[in-house]
């Protein structure tokens, strides 16, 4: 099967997504633009916009890429909802010293494509761990909106990281219909 686009496109395409991981790791998604990006990874605006027409289409194949590696991880683990709630609480963990990755984290529950992708993504996951498909899109729309609403608390002296945690790991268990017992369980494994 031939490829569409020959090396120096998938050169470019991986070189424009590493330059702008560290981008908005150090200045942040909204500081970061396409005229930033381009002057960093030495290509045109042109050039860029050719292979990602815009900024959420590099936050989205970001994005892609680093739930490839959870897909790995939930795939040697055997449990793809354990999978995604750790890796959820190591951001969430993340987001209590730096703000740029709250504010990253939150624009992947917030923009269109990105908040669509993480959907499709949590239906598959909670699909296979409840075994059922029939209403996990309203569960994973709800999960969203918890995630956001948590990403946006303050944490303070009454409301530790390590609470607001184990709360959001217990709210989305609680959307998944676990029983108690099987919360308490997975919460000790998680958090």
């Amino acid at each position: 099967m031939k490829h569409k686009h020959g090396e120096k496109y998938y050169g470019n395409k991986n070189n424009i997504i590493e330059c702008f991981l560290d981008l908005i790791t150090n200045e942040g998604y909204h500081s970061t633009t396409i005229n930033k990006l381009s002057k960093k990874v030495g290509l045109s605006y042109g050039s860029i916009t050719n292979i990602f027409p815009t900024k959420e289409d590099i936050l989205l194949e970001l994005l892609k890429r680093i739930i490839g590696i959870y897909e790995e991880k939930s795939i040697s683990s055997g449990n793809r909802l354990k999978t995604f709630l750790s890796n959820l609480v190591l951001q969430m963990k993340k987001t209590e010293d730096d703000d740029n990755i709250r504010d990253l984290l939150l624009e992947q529950f917030t923009l269109y494509k990105t908040t669509e992708f993480l959907k499709e993504y949590i239906v598959k996951v909670l699909s296979e761990a409840l075994g059922r498909r029939d209403d996990c899109y309203f569960k994973a729309t709800a999960i969203i909106g918890i995630i956001r609403e948590y990403i946006n608390t303050n944490t303070n002296i009454y409301f530790s990281i390590d609470r607001k945690c184990l709360e959001l790991v217990k709210a989305v268990l609680l959307i998944c219909e676990y029983k108690e017992e099987d919360i308490n369980i997975m919460l000790g494994e998680i958090v």
